[in-house]
């Protein structure tokens, strides 16, 4: 009996140290390390050192700068205060040596009204714990509203507007704006443009700066611009876009037929047309209308135009070949691009809630021996050819070029069987690509619901090999115990064998 307790206690003692270990071992051995560490530095330091403060602080003025602006009014005033012996302990400045002291709070960083125009001086005042003033610090600058802003064209030349030979007064009443990068195309604005009511106001620069590079783009069959920063911008204008190999284009504002574009002219490549607002154009050719015939069998290869609906002309049955048969049926290069796409295997089966996923990738095949911009259109359609989803974007090609593109399905997307299609478009040429998927209109836990893991998921998983373990460590010292028992009757037996032949 006594052997049973306390084989029973030694069994609990040894499974809490076994837990115990596990939980907070790594915490001693981490607290141990950290205190070595620390005695260590601790004892390494143990020198005195006195230092006595005679000196003022020292403050940085970063702006204003000493330079000239181009506008009154609220003006950044930033600086830099630091003691190194005591704590900086009151801010103030003063402008144009008046009597009056403004103070400055402890984040060094205020805007200060400076009215009229000419030379203007700031002194920034700083005091520390000890009572040392620093007064030298100051920073001239000068006011001359009748200088230009600055305007960021360097990616335009030829014809464009030269704005920097432009007083404010001009800046702010430009006639027949225009922007050009020859080879590509230009811009011309019909109506006045007014820079100041777009130019953004930047800390570093002493003027308004008016940045057409970072908004407005001339590539190959692509003009935009970003009316959100430049409202000013979105006016009629006449664009032209040059190079182009179209037979009949037609206009795409944002990807869709423009329906008050006007073409002026289009001669040797190059396009003229005119715009009433302004966002994203570019060209494509005008389909041509063909009396429709019956289907006699999965399409076939070859580059060129066409509907990418004419590939569903009859539904597409996965039963009748692999998945790479059905994706070459959907694949069609075109005489100078090539683009293949590729559905990583967990986003063939979506659900409500997921993102399409794709792998794009884009080859020229012509040998352009430079970087174009052509465009790529998106289109999911269910399998009897009717489209759900559609988008376009305009991506610049070295080569080739692989990338990922996330889609997110539309809240009202309907289960079923789908093609997710993507068309590379430069100039007359077209290359094709599709790929299936499935989705399924419920979230992917539904499902886990009446599953065995139900929602425990993972977790379920680790409780069981924890329970696993335990199971037979307790196995182990009961055939352990056993064992022990057997041991002790035979030890017995022999003891009183022993005791019996002594007696004899």
């Amino acid at each position: 009996m006594k052997i049973k307790k306390r084989e029973r206690f030694l069994f609990v003692i040894v499974l809490f140290s076994l837990l115990g270990i596990l939980i907070i071992g790594p915490k001693i051995i981490s607290f141990i390390g950290e205190s070595i560490f620390d005695a260590q530095a601790t004892a390494d330091s143990l020198t005195m050192k006195i230092n006595i403060d005679s000196t003022p602080p020292n403050v940085i003025i970063h702006y204003p700068q000493n330079t000239t602006y181009n506008r009154f009014g609220d003006i950044l005033l930033n600086i830099t205060a630091y003691d190194e012996m005591s704590f900086v302990s009151m801010r103030w400045y003063n402008l144009d040596n008046i009597t009056t002291n403004y103070s400055i709070p402890y984040y060094n960083n205020i805007t200060i009204y400076v009215s009229g125009q000419g030379d203007h001086i700031i002194r920034v005042y700083v005091q520390d714990s000890l009572g040392f003033v620093n007064d030298s610090e100051t920073v001239s600058f000068n006011v001359n509203t009748s200088i230009g802003y600055i305007v960021n064209t360097t990616t335009y030349t030829g014809n464009t507007t030269v704005f920097e030979n432009l007083t404010t007064i001009e800046q702010e009443n430009i006639s027949d704006l225009c922007l050009e990068k020859p080879g590509y195309g230009k811009v011309k604005f019909k109506e006045t443009i007014n820079l100041s009511d777009d130019g953004k106001w930047f800390e570093d620069q002493p003027v308004r700066v008016f940045d057409f590079d970072s908004n407005t783009q001339i590539t190959y069959n692509k003009i935009f611009i970003n009316t959100t920063e430049m409202p000013q911008l979105n006016k009629p204008a006449t664009l032209q876009l040059e190079d182009l190999n179209f037979t009949n284009p037609r206009i795409l504002k944002d990807g869709v037929v423009c329906s008050d574009c006007v073409i002026e002219e289009y001669s040797n490549g190059t396009l003229v047309f005119n715009v009433t607002s302004f966002s994203e154009y570019t060209v494509e050719e005008t389909p041509v209308e063909t009396p429709s015939t019956p289907s006699t069998g999965s399409p076939g290869g070859g580059g060129g135009g066409g509907s990418s609906r004419g590939l569903f002309t009859k539904e597409i049955n996965m039963s009748e070949g692999t998945l790479e048969k059905i994706y070459e049926d959907l694949h069609k290069p075109g005489n100078l691009f090539d683009i293949r796409i590729l559905i990583p295997q967990k986003y063939t089966e979506l659900y409500k809630g997921d993102n399409l996923v794709l792998e794009v990738t884009a080859l020229d095949l012509g040998g352009n021996n430079k970087i174009v911009d052509v465009l790529i259109e998106y289109e999911i359609i269910d399998y009897n050819g009717t489209s759900k989803w559609k988008f376009v974007e305009t991506k610049a090609i070295d080569e080739t070029l692989t990338f990922i593109k996330t889609i997110t399905l539309p809240e009202n997307f309907g289960e079923g069987n789908y093609v997710v299609y993507v068309k590379l478009k430069y100039g007359k040429d077209v290359a094709e690509a599709g790929y299936p998927f499935n989705y399924y209109d419920h979230e992917l836990n539904e499902n886990l619901q009446n599953s065995p893991l139900g929602l425990f998921g993972e977790s379920l998983i680790y409780l069981i090999i924890i329970l696993a373990i335990i199971i037979l460590f307790i196995v182990f010292i009961c055939y352990e115990h056993k064992k022990f028992k057997q041991i002790s009757k035979m030890a017995k037996r022999a003891d009183i064998r022993r005791m019996k032949k002594l007696r004899r």
